[in-house]
């Protein structure tokens, strides 16, 4: 089966990765459950900016920036192990190797989903934060697993945005060197 001229793939910037992946057909959401699951990627979303992203001032002087640093990782420290405890009490669906961006996902494998069908998609974007993004679509075509996204909300579109390019700037930069 081709990939039909409206793959969501093709419509901006993708971010590739073998990363834990979990797709389960769903009926529709309740508007709770939707609220619920904006709320929560909304959050996710911002705390991984926020753990990404350096904070340096360039009025702070060398001392001040030094105790902020020392207490920055000491709080990240603090994270890793309550995230250690956190995995170890409810592991991660397998790692699957991923395409996606703020339209649409891709994989490659498995897929007891017939097309047509609505699925929850739950992505772990970060090791270090074992917290999904839950995201609703429709599954387009199998082989590969092609899944369009129901429309995300503007400020948790945003989010995914800026984290698919930074994600895709990473990995550019790896490759230059």
């Amino acid at each position: 089966m081709s990939v039909s001229s409206d793959n969501p793939l093709e419509k901006s910037l993708c971010y590739e990765q073998q990363i834990p992946l979990q797709v389960t057909a769903v009926g529709e959401l309740t508007p709770d459950q939707q609220l619920a699951n904006d709320a929560s990627n909304e959050g996710l979303l911002l705390r991984l900016e926020s753990m990404e992203t350096a904070h340096a001032e360039a009025d702070e002087s060398n001392e001040m920036l030094h105790e902020i640093r020392r207490l920055e990782n000491k709080v990240d420290l603090a994270l890793d192990l309550i995230m250690d405890l956190v995995s170890k009490s409810s592991p991660q669906p397998p790692s699957t190797h991923v395409r996606f961006n703020e339209y649409g996902l891709e994989w490659q494998g498995v897929s007891g989903l017939a097309a047509g069908s609505k699925v929850l998609i739950s992505l772990y974007l970060n090791p270090r934060f074992p917290r999904p993004l839950f995201i609703t679509g429709t599954l387009l075509q199998r082989d590969p697993n092609i899944v369009e996204f129901d429309e995300l909300p503007e400020t948790i579109n945003d989010y995914l945005t800026r984290f698919i390019f930074r994600q895709h700037r990473r990995q550019i930069a790896r490759q230059r060197t």
